[in-house]
């Protein structure tokens, strides 16, 4: 069962939390599962916890990544996850090793320059171990947002959307760690999307789960609260500035100007207005009218939130709890 909330203010989303938790008629001793973005909020809900309760204790907080690592584990104990620092780890093996790493392939040759640029031996173990942290936050931030690109890596192609060029040094440091023969290949290794994309989570059943402040996560994210949400409680509460269902304004926003949001690949600055002589000659007006019926500032600076919004949505079939507070 997912429940979903939203609020225009995080207090009202700590408040309602704190309801919820109540709710439950827990005692001291029985856990909560709080997943939080960072520390900072972590000791805020914390606060609004001891000040609705009485007192904030056993109260487990995680981030989203440690959260769902730990789930795992208790899902399938025999496989090995190919999280962030299980490739960071590979990866520096693999520019350690030179029957793997500095070869003659082509593909890697970004890869060897870049390293062998570097001044003494100290210089290059250094760039090694930069070079793999920034890759491995790249390869698992693509398991959640990019599977396309990592299925046409496995089938021996490059995705169309893509630089070219990155790719393919990219794709075979990828295809080193997931292939076949490679040290996170399946199905010995896997990552957590596929994981929960195989296996529900009944081993976790009974699970309660209060996700909290996380305003935008890739889609895949969604795939595995669905999973979780099967056979367990798990409630969201999310920042929404818009009040009114934001789907209900998507036909002014399917007839405007495909110029405010331009593909990735075209590199431009997402910006207010399209030049400074369009700014100069647009009155506010003018620019309400341009964007229909709807916010200029939700039609040009709210789409990731109002994406993450729609997607929440159809995991609870619209079905969510409205918290918002007035001016």
């Amino acid at each position: 069962m997912i429940r979903l909330a939203t609020s225009n203010r995080l207090e009202a989303l700590a408040d309602a939390l704190a309801d919820d938790v109540a709710a439950t008629g827990r005692t001291l001793y029985d856990q909560v599962e709080l997943v939080v973005p960072n520390r900072l909020v972590e000791g805020f809900v914390k606060r609004k916890l001891a000040v609705r309760l009485g007192v904030a204790a056993n109260v487990r907080a995680r981030t989203l990544g440690a959260f769902l690592r730990d789930a795992a584990a208790r899902i399938a104990p025999e496989v090995r996850i190919a999280d962030r620092d299980a490739i960071e780890g590979e990866l520096l093996a693999l520019f350690h090793d030179p029957r793997r790493s500095g070869g003659p392939r082509a593909e890697l040759g970004p890869v060897d320059a870049y390293l062998a640029s570097a001044d003494d031996a100290e210089g290059r173990d250094r760039r090694r171990v930069q070079l793999a942290g920034k890759l491995a936050d790249l390869f698992d931030a693509y398991a959640f947002s990019r599977p396309e690109m990592l299925a046409a890596w496995r089938r021996g192609s490059l995705a169309p959307d893509v630089d070219p060029d990155a790719q393919r040094w990219q794709r075979e440091l990828w295809l080193a760690l997931h292939g076949r023969g490679g040290p996170l290949a399946p199905p010995a290794a896997r990552t957590l999307p596929d994981l929960f994309a195989e296996r529900p989570a009944p081993a976790l059943a009974g699970l309660s789960v209060f996700v909290f402040g996380i305003s935008y996560v890739a889609r895949l994210y969604r795939t595995i609260f669905a999973s979780l949400g099967r056979d367990n409680a798990v409630r969201l509460y999310t920042l929404n500035p818009c009040r009114e269902f934001w789907e209900d304004l998507e036909p002014a926003r399917r007839g405007g100007d495909g110029r405010r949001f331009p593909r990735r690949r075209v590199r431009e600055q997402l910006t207010l207005f399209q030049s400074s002589t369009e700014r100069d000659a647009i009155s506010p007006s003018a620019a309400e009218a341009a964007a229909g019926d709807e916010s200029p500032l939700l039609a040009r600076w709210g789409r990731p939130g109002r994406d993450n919004l729609r997607l929440l949505n159809q995991l609870t079939d619209c079905d969510f709890t409205s918290c918002f507070a007035g001016p």
